[in-house]
């Protein structure tokens, strides 16, 4: 071990450096002797140099040489790293082979500051965050990288709301005009990643969710997309939930509805808490004490944990003899058309309202709600305004119950 002259340890070529330096020839034959130790000094301190020039190279290899979320980790802040582990342990391993360390550390940088900035960022809980905040992706769809754009456009939206869920249906109300996005059937398939969704300027109900949960992360709102098989009725639905005061709040993408309003509320209170196929599914990022795991894509299968949420929904509803009537106007190529219907009991108008049309979702259609057993008149006025066709109907509890009204051409 060599010793500089404080006493901390020193390499062999700084030796050479000293006895080259502090050498006072006092003759020609001193300073002869003194040449070979500048010589050496001048090689050890070029192979020193070479040697750590190697390190330097073959770490820059190895580094280049992990995989992304590998890389991730060495580099991302000390503050973020937990989240970060806890980020790639959610990762589809398809995910963690193809996204790069500068995606991962971008998306976990914003995730962190629109919590930072969102005034209900503090009471976010860190389990909240990792899942429903932190996650890149709702349910495993194609990978785009959305965080920054998003939080560009929509942050100027919400800068005055104090509520996250209030936020969030701000959000919902001005979207789909933003991005030049409507509902349609037509849409390439079902889980778009909001780009695809962006660019052919359509989305069904999973595409509109993923929107809408990617625009809410993007300002720190808590996020979530749920789905479900419709018990009396065919087909399905999702949806999104947010997370607002300590508790779920839920929002169909592209309606408009408020909080815990949305038409589909009181449908998803026939479904079944623990069922295999007729439950109520939230996906998280992370696996849950329950250790479910559904997937919920289709052009990209990937069993992701899950959470039941049907016991909220029938909660929401509770125990009532209500009973729903859906009314559907069509003309005769089957196309829904906005017409104003009308619901008379005992010869006495009780209530009206406007069906809806093809730009609603595919299940979504407007209904009167009676008691069981109520009799009533429910007609439909023409394009014109004029008096139209009238059905009698009883209310009945069970499966919905549809009228169709068909328009001649």
């Amino acid at each position: 071990m060599f010793f500089g002259r404080d006493g901390s340890p020193s390499r062999p070529l700084d030796v050479l450096r000293l006895a080259a330096v502090s050498a006072k020839p006092p003759c020609r034959l001193a300073t002869e002797m003194i040449k070979p130790l500048l010589f050496l000094s001048f090689v050890a301190s070029s192979l020193f140099a070479a040697q750590e020039s190697v390190v330097s190279t073959t770490e820059v290899a190895r580094v280049s040489r992990l995989p992304g979320w590998a890389s991730a980790l060495e580099r991302v802040p000390a503050e973020q790293k937990a989240a970060l582990q806890k980020l790639i342990e959610g990762m589809p391993e398809r995910d963690k082979q193809s996204l790069s360390a500068d995606y991962l550390l971008r998306n976990t940088a914003l995730a962190f500051e629109a919590k930072q900035k969102a005034p209900w960022g503090p009471t976010i809980p860190d389990d909240i965050f990792l899942n429903y905040v932190l996650p890149y992706s709702a349910i495993g769809e194609e990978v785009d990288d959305w965080r920054a754009d998003f939080r560009s456009r929509f942050l100027p939206v919400v800068e005055a709301i104090q509520k996250s869920g209030d936020a969030a249906h701000k959000i919902n109300t001005v979207l789909w005009k933003m991005l030049d996005v409507v509902y349609s059937p037509k849409r390439d398939k079902p889980d778009q990643s909001p780009y695809h969704s962006m660019r052919i300027k359509m989305a069904s109900c999973t595409g509109l969710s993923i929107l809408l949960i990617d625009a809410c992360r993007s300002v720190g709102i808590p996020a979530r997309f749920v789905g479900c098989l419709w018990v009396n009725k065919p087909g399905n639905h999702s949806w999104v939930e947010v997370w607002q005061d300590g508790q779920w709040y839920h929002l169909g993408a592209f309606d408009g509805e408020g909080l815990n309003k949305a038409w589909f509320t009181r449908e998803a209170a026939n479904n079944i808490p623990n069922h295999p196929q007729f439950a109520i599914f939230a996906a998280a990022w992370l696996p849950t004490e329950a250790n479910l795991w559904r997937s919920m894509t289709i052009s990209r299968p990937t069993p992701r944990p899950v959470v039941d949420v049907t016991q909220r929904y029938l909660d929401l509803c509770g125990k009532t003899n209500a009973c729903h009537v859906e009314v559907i106007v069509c003309d005769a190529a089957g196309k829904r058309l906005v017409r104003e219907a009308v619901l008379t009991v005992g010869g006495k108008q009780i209530a009206s309202g406007k069906t809806h049309d093809d730009t609603r979702d595919l299940n979504s259609h407007f209904s009167f709600v009676m008691p069981e057993g109520t009799v009533a008149q429910i007609g439909v006025k023409n394009g014109d305004g004029t008096p139209g066709k009238v059905r009698e109907v009883t209310f009945k509890k069970g499966k919905t119950q549809s009228i169709l009204f068909k328009e001649a051409n």
